[in-house]
């Protein structure tokens, strides 16, 4: 259940960091500490304590949540690099 919640917590992210942000890394940044952010919220709402997962855990996903968040803005990159150039 905490993996689903994570993914659409990173999904959802994504997309809101990349539809309003023009700079492709500043958004995978802001999407990713977000995510993490929102992922501690729902771990405290529902265990009533942070951290459960520990440091080393909140580092693999990081990674993951980078990693989705740089593959959901290829998109949004592509459409503002192909708009530049048209102009």
């Amino acid at each position: 259940m905490a993996t689903i919640v994570f993914l659409a917590l990173a999904i959802a992210s994504s997309l809101a960091w990349h539809t309003k942000v023009n700079r492709y890394l500043a958004a995978v940044a802001g999407a990713t500490a977000t995510t993490l952010l929102a992922f501690e919220v729902v771990l405290f709402l529902y265990f009533g304590r942070t951290g459960i997962f520990g440091p080393i855990a909140l580092a693999i996903l990081a990674l993951i949540a980078a990693l989705l968040a740089a593959l959901l803005g290829l998109p949004f990159r592509r459409r503002r690099l192909a708009a530049a150039n048209s102009h």
